[in-house]
């Protein structure tokens, strides 16, 4: 790729991991940064956020990761004030959002008023099932995006998902192609660093055991962490929540299913890590019918990355029955597979691009699922209503995890330690090859080169207007009792002191960037003797070359502060 220009984002990546469950999205985006900035195509790397101590903390959080880059002065990080003047001064290769949520139509508007060149804008896919995206998708759609502009499945189940929201909304609102345009979709997963996982051999894990049953005394492991001797250890890793990722309760039936059938449920030992309430009923009702049937169950809420990751080289089999519409990928999947596991998970969403379940290059098990035959009217209207877990948990209950499937699949790998170990080789190895963050990274680079090969019409993008834009002119515009054009002014006395440095004008904090003060003194200077408004915002425009909407802005202000004043 030709180092011809920088790299743009409106957000962080780097979300405040430290002290927080790291898992999802936040360490998803974390590691495709840590990648990129590793690679290092770019010249510059701009960071444009929400406010000043935002970008201050995503300074300081550049110069600890990467002080070498940031010696360099490679980052430029600023508020979303300062966009417009820097798209205009900057030339750039492309713009990474790193969520869809995160306004893509809104920034296509930016670069469409203000930037030389119409570089490319991406952004990827997390989560989609809740309420709120499908405002967010509707500003995807409209006449400014060009097919430069691309959203980023992270999976065929993501991008099979946007689809369905960009016909869906043409049909709802009678949006036409031409009118409202979409943003191309291309799929490139998410990634993990393979070199940070253990894929410990036999003897290691058992040592691993060992050193996590000294957590005994630990207050965030409840019931201590010793797994029974000999028992195969089955790890379930994520959101634990039947209304946010997967619903745990198939996963006892189907032990209850072995146990009837004669296997000894001390053979067997589940242990349940990651974001969940301290005490949780669904969680105490999960360990009251495993200890119904003789399964020993460990919580272990919130571990830190160091004890994620060997839990994670600890277990025999990663275990993943996901019910749940807001999962498109799986990241713990890629984490399992790093770490050497083998894995069981429902035959869902963005998992069937992740574990390989048939042939001699299996790397796990997917156990089929059951849906409704037809959409549901009810569980729709209600989506508007209900708090997004409530509903979440009702869609994902009207979702069956085969649990006789299931209960034969655990079966199977607990029973054949060799066909665990070849799976979680095979895993590894898949995880290596297609799922380093190293290469993920390589696919983004590779697309935003070919996005610049598509042909856009940049005189039409520019004109668009987007519909999610209120124009404040148009509406609002009636307010004022007149126009500044049909003013005449002069410089005030006040203005005159502050030209002559006698007084400093009082500018607030938040019009840094939006007011041209550098061309206040100019602009008292040329109004010294009464002028059409009109000629003499025009006559500044051209002296301090600033736009005519600039110099208007600048003028309309001196006259709110009393710096000019008008000539009756």
């Amino acid at each position: 790729m030709t180092q011809h220009a920088d790299w743009g984002t409106l957000d962080p990546f780097y979300e405040g991991l430290a002290g927080k469950v790291v898992m999802g999205r936040p360490v998803a985006n974390a590691g495709f940064l840590d990648a990129l900035l590793r690679r290092d195509p770019f010249p510059r790397y701009h960071f444009y956020l929400e406010s000043e101590r935002l970008a201050a903390m995503q300074s300081q959080e550049l110069e600890r990761r990467h002080p070498t880059l940031h010696a360099r002065g490679a980052f430029v990080v600023d508020t979303w004030a300062a966009l417009p003047h820097a798209l205009a001064t900057n030339r750039f290769h492309a713009f990474h959002l790193s969520d869809c949520h995160n306004r893509p139509g809104p920034m296509v508007r930016l670069r469409n008023l203000h930037a030389p060149d119409i570089f490319p804008i991406t952004a990827t896919t997390h989560s989609l099932s809740f309420q709120e995206f499908k405002r967010h998708v509707l500003a995807h759609l409209w006449q400014g995006v060009t097919p430069r502009d691309c959203t980023v499945c992270t999976s065929r189940a993501a991008e099979k998902v946007m689809q369905g929201y960009y016909g869906w909304l043409r049909e709802a609102y009678g949006l036409g192609n031409a009118l409202f345009r979409e943003p191309t979709l291309e799929i490139v997963p998410l990634g993990v660093e393979p070199k940070a996982y253990l894929a410990p051999d036999p003897a290691e894990k058992r040592w691993l055991r060992e050193m996590l049953a000294a957590h005994e005394s630990d207050e965030k492991v409840q019931g201590g962490l010793a797994i029974p001797k000999d028992a195969v250890m089955l790890l379930a890793l994520g959101r634990v929540s039947p209304g946010l990722k997967m619903d745990l309760l198939p996963v006892v039936r189907a032990v209850q299913r072995l146990v009837v059938k004669g296997r000894d449920p001390s053979s067997l030992c589940l242990v349940v890590a990651g974001s969940m309430p301290a005490k949780d009923p669904y969680l105490d009702l999960l360990q009251a019918l495993a200890r119904n049937i003789g399964l020993t169950v460990r919580r272990v809420p919130r571990p830190d990355e160091g004890l994620k990751r060997t839990l994670l080289a600890a277990a025999d089999i990663f275990i993943s029955p996901s019910d749940n519409v807001q999962e498109t990928f799986g990241l713990t999947i890629l984490e399992a597979g790093a770490s050497g596991l083998p894995v069981i998970a429902s035959d869902w969403d963005g998992y069937r691009d992740l574990v390989a379940s048939e042939g001699e290059n299996a790397t796990g098990i997917l156990v089929r699922t059951f849906g409704r035959q037809e959409q549901s009217p009810m569980d729709d209207a209600m989506g508007s209503i209900l708090p997004g877990d409530v509903h979440h948990l009702r869609l994902a209950q009207s979702t069956a995890v085969d649990v006789a499937a299931l209960a034969r699949a655990i079966e199977t790998l607990a029973s054949d330690e060799p066909l665990r170990q070849a799976m979680g080789r095979r895993a590894h190895e898949r995880v290596t090859g297609q799922f380093s963050w190293d290469h993920v990274v390589e696919r983004h680079l590779a697309l935003w080169d070919e996005l610049w090969t598509r042909t856009v019409d940049e005189d039409a993008a520019r004109k668009a207007t987007p519909p999610f834009e209120l124009p404040y002119g148009r509406i609002f515009g009636w307010h004022p009792s007149a126009k500044l054009n049909g003013l005449i002014v002069q410089t005030s006395r006040s203005g005159e002191n502050v030209y002559r440095g006698r007084e400093f004008p009082q500018v607030y904090a938040d019009l840094d960037g939006w007011l041209p003060e550098q061309a206040l003194k100019p602009l008292l200077v040329l109004a010294r003797k009464p002028r059409p408004a009109a000629e003499l915002v025009q006559r500044l425009a051209a002296a301090q070359s600033l736009t005519p909407e600039e110099a208007e802005r600048l003028a309309l202000w001196a006259l709110k502060h009393d710096l000019l004043e008008i000539v009756e």
